[in-house]
């Protein structure tokens, strides 16, 4: 097709709790800038941003989507995001790509916990923000009190710009002080109901007192004259949204239309523009991607700066890869446009481009952008084929999934080889099963992981190896004699070579250690690999004919097991690290549950100016196997956290009785 050209670019993230209207809003949107016929239904599957067969059924987005749509000369890039926590790594790279966050929630009586968090989220990205209070069409609907809430909860500088019209049949809108009823697609002026006359003056000053603070000159006119003219307010309310000193609030309803239109014209002019000079090296970010057996993968790519073209090969940041962009495919709906140039803050669909999500893309010998903070997954399950013959099906889907998913971390079980799949919580990793099952054709099994336990020795001890084997020919002879002694925690495995006299050949020596080495790796009396001690080859014999490598790796190996059973061993088990960010109310259950995992509690740190505590705590690694999904019990689903490998300490004799 031929390129289609258009304005300015706006690209809006948007956000909200599950359940708000994220997906409907951004299907409302589209259906009255005249890109769909009709609009399409979460409950039938068929909305834009259900593209994939586990969003259709479990009615619900798992993964980010862009959709583009063009009203009055500037193209608006909204990005709709999943509302379920445990999808935040696909919100956090939305957020990355977003001018603005548009933040829907819904006109209830009270607020999800989630909507704290994903305001701290944009505070600390200082992202602008517009809210959409939805589903004002409802019984229940208070929009004066789900108002005073945000205020209450986020920010007292959160301020309507709109009031709904009673039966949300329109709405007044505060900056033009008119009202306007929706009918289909088109809107029409009225005036404002006297039943309404007073509230909508009071709004109105209060608005126009919240917006003049953002320019002294405006402060002056206005408190002299008492008014200002719609282009000021317009004016100083975009300068007040792009420094994130105010939040505007418009209203509406994603199922009647209503508000809309309005919404589409706040978000056009409101949403302030990031520079970017088209000249600068382009540098791209892999934002979203979708895989599909029939047409391949193709992923979504939002264009940070410079200017990208067809046939442009750029580098996958941290890697030697390189990718050839080709077709620039802008996501329309129902009329998707190719691109001969895509410019700066703008977002195409790219297919058979390879980067995983979260990949940065740059020019060649470009420098890459820092690499994204990303939520940290910690829910694993180790996974296999039902038919073990068709384990490298699963491997491969596992593999490909965790390209387009930037929540799922893929690694390998140390003792049993086993995929291990990582999420961010339970319904994070059943959906990514469903998808591997999918896409591979194969049914997979999965159990909990292994934890890597280890054995040290427990005091000093020596032992003889002695290999003799007589055959027909040469026969095989060695002896290789040790003593053993615990390390400090962490110092690994250490081996100290103390022949003199030529005891054993210099040449046999580094078989001997070799034996020992490979007899730690496969584990002590206990079953575990064992490590922190130093073994040191203190005598040994050998024969001139029958020696060789093989008897003298033999040696070793029988000296290490004698050692091993006359010093004992102890169970060491690995100790993470945890650090959670929780609501200050939610504390001392955190606390609790933490103490009852035989966790020790490092520190507990306030958050200034946040209602949010962040705890750290030393955690036995056994007992952290359901910490997400407890955590989003304890917390309604808004804990965050950070998990790693510390240290191994020994295994309490209490708990080694019952493990």
């Amino acid at each position: 097709m031929a390129e289609k050209q258009w304005g300015s670019v706006r690209n809006v993230v948007v956000l909200g709790p599950p359940g708000a209207g994220k997906t409907s809003l951004v299907e409302s949107l589209a259906y009255f800038t005249g890109h769909l016929p009709r609009k399409g239904a979460v409950e039938a599957g068929t909305t834009l941003s259900d593209r994939t067969a586990e969003e259709r059924s479990h009615r619900h987005s798992i993964d980010a989507v862009a959709v583009s749509v063009l009203t009055g000369g500037v193209k608006i890039n909204l990005i709709d995001t999943p509302g379920i926590g445990e999808f935040q790594a696909q919100v956090d790279l939305a957020i990355a790509a977003a001018d603005a966050a548009l933040l829907v929630i819904p006109a209830a009586s009270t607020l999800g916990p989630e909507v704290p968090k994903l305001w701290a989220n944009l505070e600390e990205k200082a992202l602008p923000r517009i809210v959409f209070i939805n589903k004002c069409d409802r019984e229940n609907a208070d929009f004066d009190a789900t108002v005073e809430q945000l205020r209450a909860t986020l920010n007292p500088h959160i301020d309507p710009i709109e009031l709904p019209l009673p039966g949300l049949r329109g709405i007044i809108d505060l900056v033009r002080d008119r009202a306007f009823a929706t009918d289909g697609r088109q809107e029409r002026e009225e005036l404002i109901p006297d039943t309404l006359a007073a509230l909508e003056a009071a709004a109105r000053e209060a608005l126009l007192d919240d917006i003049v603070s953002e320019d002294d000159d405006v402060m002056e006119r206005y408190l002299a004259d008492g008014e200002i003219d719609e282009a000021q307010v317009i004016s100083v309310l975009k300068t007040g949204v792009a420094r994130c000193d105010i939040a505007p609030v418009a209203c509406g309803s994603a199922l009647t239309d209503a508000g809309v239109a309005h919404l589409l014209e706040i978000l056009a002019t409101l949403v302030p523009e990031s520079a970017s000079s088209p000249t600068e090296p382009p540098v791209a970010l892999v934002i979203a991607a979708t895989s599909d057996q029939y047409q391949g993968r193709s992923a979504t790519i939002a264009l940070i700066q410079g200017t990208l073209r067809p046939d442009t090969v750029l580098s996958a940041a941290g890697t030697s890869r390189e990718e050839r962009i080709h077709q620039l495919l802008i996501p329309i709906p129902g009329s998707a446009q190719t691109a001969l140039a895509l410019q700066a803050r703008d977002i195409a669909t790219v297919s058979k481009l390879t980067a995983p999500v979260g990949t940065w893309l740059t020019a060649p010998h470009a420098r890459a952008p820092e690499t994204l903070a990303m939520t940290t997954p910690g829910y694993t399950v180790a996974i296999t084929a039902e038919n073990t013959k068709e384990d490298e099906k699963v491997a491969q889907a596992v593999s490909r999934l965790a390209d387009d998913d930037p929540g799922i971390v893929v690694s390998r079980e140390e003792r049993t080889n086993r995929l291990l799949l990582t999420g961010m919580g339970a319904t994070h990793v059943a959906i990514a099963l469903e998808r591997i099952e999918h896409r591979s054709g194969v049914r997979v099994a999965t159990a909990e992981q292994e934890i890597p336990y280890r054995e040290t020795v427990s005091r000093s001890a020596r032992a003889e190896g002695k290999y003799k084997k007589q055959t027909g020919g040469h026969g095989q002879f060695g002896v290789a004699v040790i003593a053993v002694e615990p390390l400090q925690r962490g110092e690994g495995f250490q081996f100290v070579d103390e022949i003199v006299g030529g005891a054993i050949p210099r040449n046999f020596i580094p078989a001997v250690e070799k034996g020992i080495a490979e007899t730690l790796a496969q584990g002590g009396p206990q079953g575990y690999p064992v490590v922190d001690l130093r073994v040191r080859l203190i005598d040994g014999k050998y024969h001139p004919v029958d020696s060789s490598e093989m008897s003298f790796k033999v040696a070793g190996a029988l000296a290490i097991k004698q050692a091993l059973e006359q010093a004992g061993t102890e169970v060491l088990e690995p100790i993470s690290r945890v650090t959670t960010a929780i609501p200050t109310q939610n504390q001392g259950d955190v606390l609790g549950y933490l103490t009852g995992k035989r966790g020790k509690i490092v520190r507990t740190t306030a958050t200034a100016g946040r209602d949010i505590v962040e705890i750290e705590a030393e955690v036995p690694t056994a007992e952290v196997g359901r910490l997400a999904i407890d955590l989003n019990a304890l917390t309604s689903g808004v804990a965050s956290f950070t998990i790693c490998h510390d240290r191994y300490e020994v295994l309490p004799k209490r708990v080694a009785s019952r493990t």
